[in-house]
């Protein structure tokens, strides 16, 4: 909860050498310090009347510093990890988040419809077969498997092709 103090103390403490005297205090920075001297007036760290004059300084509070002076003494601090424990020799990269997106498995028949419409003859009425049985696998796998834009694509393909085929044939045998 004292995140954005503390960033507010980093954040003073890398322009100290500027010309700024202080980062001015964000609505977030002082909703984090009103909340510290809520959760101490809790503990009985500060008495009610104390609580009601430091909130209103807080709400009040132009830079950073100043939040930093009223949760000061009623902030505890961050727990030192012992020398040597694992989370002080922790300092590799990042851990990625843990909500990633599963990637969809793309259904093999969709695949087979798309490259069996590119075969001339035979391969476009196989096209429309596997681009059917595709879709219908698809909708019924509940988002687990992708592909559908692959077997629309063959089955487009497929349409086509067997309609030229068709046409062919047709000229080629009754005319």
């Amino acid at each position: 909860m004292d995140g954005l103090i503390r960033g507010c103390e980093l954040r003073m403490s890398m322009s100290e050498g500027s010309s700024n005297p202080g980062l001015r205090a964000s609505d977030a920075d002082r909703d984090v310090a009103v909340e510290q001297l809520r959760v101490a007036a809790m503990e009985g760290r500060i008495e009610a009347d104390e609580l009601e004059d430091r909130l209103e300084r807080a709400y009040n509070a132009r830079y950073c510093s100043e939040l930093t002076d009223l949760t000061a003494d009623v902030t505890v601090p961050a727990p030192v990890p012992p020398p040597g424990s694992a989370v002080e020799s922790t300092s590799g990269p990042p851990t990625p988040p843990a909500f990633s997106h599963r990637m969809q498995d793309v259904n093999p028949f969709a695949l087979a419809a798309i490259f069996s419409s590119l075969i001339w003859g035979v391969g476009s009425p196989l096209a429309i077969v596997f681009g059917h049985v595709a879709l219908h696998q698809i909708d019924r796998s509940e988002g687990v498997q992708g592909g559908r834009n692959i077997a629309l694509t063959g089955l487009a393909i497929g349409y086509a092709g067997t309609l030229v085929l068709f046409l062919f044939l047709r000229r080629l045998y009754f005319d």
